[in-house]
Protein backbone atom coordinates (compact mmCIF):
# COMPACT_ATOMS: atom_id res chain seq x y z
CA UNK A 1 0.00 0.00 0.00
CA UNK A 2 1.43 3.64 -0.79
CA UNK A 3 2.98 4.86 2.45
CA UNK A 4 0.65 7.76 2.40
CA UNK A 5 -2.51 5.72 3.06
CA UNK A 6 -1.32 4.88 6.76
CA UNK A 7 -0.58 8.55 7.41
CA UNK A 8 -3.95 9.76 6.15
CA UNK A 9 -5.82 7.05 8.10
CA UNK A 10 -4.23 7.82 11.31
CA UNK A 11 -5.30 12.08 10.28
CA UNK A 12 -8.57 10.89 9.68
CA UNK A 13 -9.25 9.16 12.88
CA UNK A 14 -7.49 12.08 14.91
CA UNK A 15 -10.13 14.76 13.10
CA UNK A 16 -12.75 12.06 14.14
CA UNK A 17 -12.15 12.21 17.56
CA UNK A 18 -11.84 15.90 17.22
CA UNK A 19 -14.94 16.20 15.97
CA UNK A 20 -16.92 14.36 18.53
CA UNK A 21 -15.05 16.57 21.52
CA UNK A 22 -17.07 19.18 19.25
CA UNK A 23 -14.62 20.59 16.69
CA UNK A 24 -12.78 24.06 17.06
CA UNK A 25 -14.05 27.46 17.52
CA UNK A 26 -13.86 29.61 13.89
CA UNK A 27 -11.80 33.07 13.95
CA UNK A 28 -13.42 35.94 13.55
CA UNK A 29 -13.53 36.38 9.36
CA UNK A 30 -13.62 40.23 10.14
CA UNK A 31 -10.90 40.46 12.67
CA UNK A 32 -7.02 42.18 11.50
CA UNK A 33 -4.11 40.38 10.81
CA UNK A 34 -2.81 38.56 14.35
CA UNK A 35 0.84 38.37 15.52
CA UNK A 36 3.22 38.72 18.06
CA UNK A 37 2.22 40.90 20.69
CA UNK A 38 -1.59 40.35 20.67
CA UNK A 39 -3.89 39.72 22.96
CA UNK A 40 -7.77 39.05 23.16
CA UNK A 41 -10.74 37.15 21.98
CA UNK A 42 -9.82 36.43 18.51
CA UNK A 43 -6.20 35.49 19.69
CA UNK A 44 -7.36 32.81 22.35
CA UNK A 45 -9.85 31.10 19.92
CA UNK A 46 -6.72 30.62 17.92
CA UNK A 47 -4.89 29.56 20.70
CA UNK A 48 -7.52 27.17 21.50
CA UNK A 49 -7.56 25.79 17.99
CA UNK A 50 -4.08 25.52 17.36
CA UNK A 51 -3.82 23.43 20.85
CA UNK A 52 -6.80 21.47 19.50
CA UNK A 53 -5.14 20.60 16.17
CA UNK A 54 -2.03 19.63 18.12
CA UNK A 55 0.17 22.56 16.48
CA UNK A 56 0.13 24.11 20.01
CA UNK A 57 1.16 22.80 23.91
CA UNK A 58 -0.57 25.31 25.66
CA UNK A 59 -3.86 28.14 25.48
CA UNK A 60 -3.70 31.51 26.03
CA UNK A 61 -5.13 34.82 25.12
CA UNK A 62 -1.91 36.37 24.75
CA UNK A 63 0.15 36.11 20.89
CA UNK A 64 3.48 35.16 22.23
CA UNK A 65 6.60 33.42 21.08
CA UNK A 66 5.12 29.86 21.89
CA UNK A 67 1.77 31.06 19.77
CA UNK A 68 3.89 32.39 16.82
CA UNK A 69 5.95 29.07 16.58
CA UNK A 70 2.63 27.35 16.66
CA UNK A 71 1.25 29.30 13.58
CA UNK A 72 4.37 28.37 11.74
CA UNK A 73 3.77 24.74 11.91
CA UNK A 74 0.01 25.23 10.77
CA UNK A 75 1.22 27.30 7.92
CA UNK A 76 3.83 24.88 7.10
CA UNK A 77 1.17 21.78 7.35
CA UNK A 78 -0.91 23.50 4.71
CA UNK A 79 1.10 25.06 2.52
CA UNK A 80 1.11 28.66 3.47
CA UNK A 81 3.98 31.01 4.04
CA UNK A 82 5.11 30.71 7.34
CA UNK A 83 5.85 33.97 8.45
CA UNK A 84 3.77 33.69 12.01
CA UNK A 85 1.00 36.34 11.06
CA UNK A 86 -2.41 35.31 10.83
CA UNK A 87 -3.43 36.80 7.71
CA UNK A 88 -6.24 36.68 5.20
CA UNK A 89 -5.05 33.46 3.89
CA UNK A 90 -4.13 32.08 6.93
CA UNK A 91 -7.64 32.60 9.06
CA UNK A 92 -9.03 31.01 5.40
CA UNK A 93 -7.21 27.94 6.06
CA UNK A 94 -7.69 27.54 9.71
CA UNK A 95 -11.43 28.35 9.79
CA UNK A 96 -11.96 25.21 7.45
CA UNK A 97 -14.50 23.28 9.64
CA UNK A 98 -13.37 19.84 10.88
CA UNK A 99 -16.36 18.55 8.92
CA UNK A 100 -15.35 19.83 5.78
CA UNK A 101 -11.55 18.65 6.79
CA UNK A 102 -12.59 15.01 7.42
CA UNK A 103 -14.13 15.21 3.57
CA UNK A 104 -10.75 16.20 2.17
CA UNK A 105 -9.18 13.47 4.05
CA UNK A 106 -11.50 11.14 2.89
CA UNK A 107 -11.46 11.43 -0.68
CA UNK A 108 -7.44 11.79 -0.75
CA UNK A 109 -7.60 8.38 1.26
CA UNK A 110 -9.35 7.41 -1.38
CA UNK A 111 -7.18 8.81 -4.12
CA UNK A 112 -4.17 6.76 -2.71
CA UNK A 113 -5.40 3.61 -4.30
CA UNK A 114 -4.14 5.21 -7.72
CA UNK A 115 -0.57 5.61 -6.30
CA UNK A 116 2.55 3.12 -6.50
CA UNK A 117 2.44 0.04 -4.32
CA UNK A 118 5.98 -0.79 -4.52
CA UNK A 119 7.53 0.34 -1.89
CA UNK A 120 11.05 0.69 -4.07
CA UNK A 121 9.36 1.92 -7.35
CA UNK A 122 10.51 4.95 -8.67
CA UNK A 123 7.69 7.33 -9.30
CA UNK A 124 6.23 11.12 -9.19
CA UNK A 125 3.77 12.62 -7.23
CA UNK A 126 2.72 16.10 -8.33
CA UNK A 127 0.47 17.50 -5.42
CA UNK A 128 -1.81 20.18 -7.45
CA UNK A 129 -3.03 22.40 -4.63
CA UNK A 130 0.35 22.80 -3.50
CA UNK A 131 1.67 23.68 -7.43
CA UNK A 132 4.95 20.69 -6.70
CA UNK A 133 6.25 17.73 -8.32
CA UNK A 134 8.71 15.18 -6.02
CA UNK A 135 10.16 12.70 -7.60
CA UNK A 136 10.33 8.99 -5.07
CA UNK A 137 12.07 6.30 -4.43
CA UNK A 138 9.75 4.69 -2.38
CA UNK A 139 9.07 6.34 0.53
CA UNK A 140 12.07 8.58 0.10
CA UNK A 141 12.01 11.82 -2.10
CA UNK A 142 14.75 12.32 -4.82
CA UNK A 143 13.76 15.70 -5.93
CA UNK A 144 11.32 18.53 -5.73
CA UNK A 145 10.26 21.30 -7.67
CA UNK A 146 7.52 24.04 -8.73
CA UNK A 147 5.08 22.67 -11.40
CA UNK A 148 2.55 25.21 -13.37
CA UNK A 149 -1.21 23.49 -12.97
CA UNK A 150 -4.67 24.94 -14.29
CA UNK A 151 -6.43 27.51 -13.19
CA UNK A 152 -10.00 26.72 -11.37
CA UNK A 153 -11.48 27.35 -14.45
CA UNK A 154 -8.89 24.93 -16.48
CA UNK A 155 -8.46 22.58 -13.64
CA UNK A 156 -5.40 20.18 -14.33
CA UNK A 157 -6.72 16.36 -15.05
CA UNK A 158 -6.13 14.28 -12.06
CA UNK A 159 -4.64 10.84 -13.38
CA UNK A 160 -2.33 7.90 -12.92
CA UNK A 161 -0.02 7.52 -15.86
CA UNK A 162 3.76 6.18 -17.23
CA UNK A 163 5.71 9.38 -18.13
CA UNK A 164 6.44 8.74 -21.73
CA UNK A 165 8.89 11.41 -22.65
CA UNK A 166 10.12 15.29 -21.30
CA UNK A 167 10.62 18.52 -23.42
CA UNK A 168 13.33 21.14 -22.03
CA UNK A 169 12.24 24.70 -23.15
CA UNK A 170 8.73 23.37 -24.91
CA UNK A 171 6.24 25.50 -26.96
CA UNK A 172 3.17 25.75 -25.51
CA UNK A 173 0.31 24.91 -27.88
CA UNK A 174 -2.61 27.00 -26.90
CA UNK A 175 -5.58 24.84 -26.63
CA UNK A 176 -8.82 26.54 -28.84
CA UNK A 177 -11.12 26.80 -25.83
CA UNK A 178 -8.64 29.01 -23.89
CA UNK A 179 -8.09 30.84 -26.85
CA UNK A 180 -12.05 31.51 -27.53
CA UNK A 181 -12.48 32.09 -24.11
CA UNK A 182 -9.12 34.44 -22.72
CA UNK A 183 -7.30 35.18 -25.95
CA UNK A 184 -9.68 36.04 -29.03
CA UNK A 185 -11.68 39.21 -26.33
CA UNK A 186 -8.13 40.24 -25.64
CA UNK A 187 -6.87 40.99 -29.23
CA UNK A 188 -10.18 42.86 -30.07
CA UNK A 189 -8.43 45.68 -27.61
CA UNK A 190 -4.99 45.06 -27.99
CA UNK A 191 -3.53 43.54 -31.29
CA UNK A 192 0.13 43.67 -29.49
CA UNK A 193 -0.85 40.91 -27.13
CA UNK A 194 0.53 38.12 -28.82
CA UNK A 195 3.73 39.90 -29.33
CA UNK A 196 4.16 40.78 -26.38
CA UNK A 197 2.94 37.37 -24.65
CA UNK A 198 5.87 35.84 -27.35
CA UNK A 199 3.03 33.30 -29.28
CA UNK A 200 3.06 33.02 -32.86
CA UNK A 201 0.69 30.99 -35.08
CA UNK A 202 1.91 27.58 -36.52
CA UNK A 203 -0.29 25.88 -39.11
CA UNK A 204 -3.47 27.61 -38.01
CA UNK A 205 -2.36 27.31 -34.46
CA UNK A 206 -1.38 29.43 -31.96
CA UNK A 207 1.38 29.05 -29.53
CA UNK A 208 3.94 30.31 -27.34
CA UNK A 209 7.08 30.46 -27.52
CA UNK A 210 9.93 28.72 -25.33
CA UNK A 211 11.22 31.15 -22.85
CA UNK A 212 10.84 32.52 -19.07
CA UNK A 213 7.68 33.49 -19.46
CA UNK A 214 6.31 30.65 -21.77
CA UNK A 215 3.30 29.11 -19.46
CA UNK A 216 4.72 25.75 -18.98
CA UNK A 217 7.81 26.62 -17.84
CA UNK A 218 11.33 25.48 -18.75
CA UNK A 219 10.56 21.27 -18.89
CA UNK A 220 6.97 19.79 -19.88
CA UNK A 221 6.36 16.17 -19.39
CA UNK A 222 4.39 13.81 -21.28
CA UNK A 223 2.11 10.91 -19.83
CA UNK A 224 0.09 8.23 -21.02
CA UNK A 225 -2.80 6.73 -19.45
CA UNK A 226 -2.00 3.74 -17.13
CA UNK A 227 -3.76 0.43 -17.82
CA UNK A 228 -3.71 -2.61 -15.74
CA UNK A 229 -1.60 -5.15 -16.92
CA UNK A 230 0.70 -2.76 -19.14
CA UNK A 231 4.14 -1.76 -18.09
CA UNK A 232 5.35 1.70 -18.65
CA UNK A 233 8.21 2.05 -21.46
Amino acid sequence: MYSQYGLLTTALQEMRRIQQQGGWTAIPSNARSLQLGDTGRSVQALAEQLLISGDATVSSALFDEQLEKAVKRFQYRHGLKQDGIVGPATRQALNVSIEERIRQVSINIQRTAWMPYDSTQLYIVVNIPAFQLQVMQGKHELFSCKVVVGKSTHRTAEFRGWLRHVIFSPYWNIPDNIYNKEIAPILQKDPGYLERNHMEWKDGALRQRPGPDNALGGVAGFASPWLPGKKGG
